[in-house]
């Protein structure tokens, strides 16, 4: 390992990958994500991580994060500072579209004028080109996602009409 080299945190791996720490762990278990501790604490190389992008083994299924990344989130005890109601939901969304349909709704909803920008969400997706769905996890604040869940619906109506 190179002095100079960047190191990467499991919290690192897991936000580049839209997975929860939990399936991190799971890949470090299994052996198909190797580094090393420093300290006490993981240490990946951008080596190990294209090791594990490249593995026959290394897969995310849908079915397999969701009760992960759901469960996280119920099990957080306290409600993001930003969220300046106090109040949070969580929303799963499963669409059937092309990933660049997609791209474009969620480049749209993120560039809302209307859209409050002093409240918290966050928004983790997943596409699975296979099955040609994209799950969509998204929290925060009720009003917003409630707004964002809206766009999304309506996108999905006059694609249809």
């Amino acid at each position: 390992m190179d002095k100079n080299e960047k190191l990467y945190t499991i919290n690192d791996i897991a936000s580049m990958l839209t997975v929860t720490t939990r399936t991190i762990h799971n890949y470090l278990k299994s052996g198909i994500l190797t580094g090393r501790k420093i300290g006490g604490q993981w240490r990946f190389t951008e080596s190990n991580i294209s090791e594990l992008l490249n593995s026959t083994s290394y897969s995310t299924p849908l079915y397999e994060t969701v009760n992960e990344e759901i469960t996280e989130y119920i099990n957080k005890k306290s409600i993001d500072p930003r969220n300046k109601n106090g109040c949070e939901i969580c929303s799963v969304i499963y669409l059937k579209k092309q990933k660049n349909e997609i791209d474009i709704l969620l480049e749209n909803i993120k560039n809302d004028k209307d859209r409050p920008k002093k409240y918290s969400v966050n928004l983790i997706r997943e596409y699975d080109n296979g099955e040609r769905i994209i799950r969509l996890i998204i929290y925060g604040d009720p009003l917003i996602i409630y707004n964002m869940m809206k766009q999304i619906d309506n996108n999905i109506e006059n694609q249809t009409n």
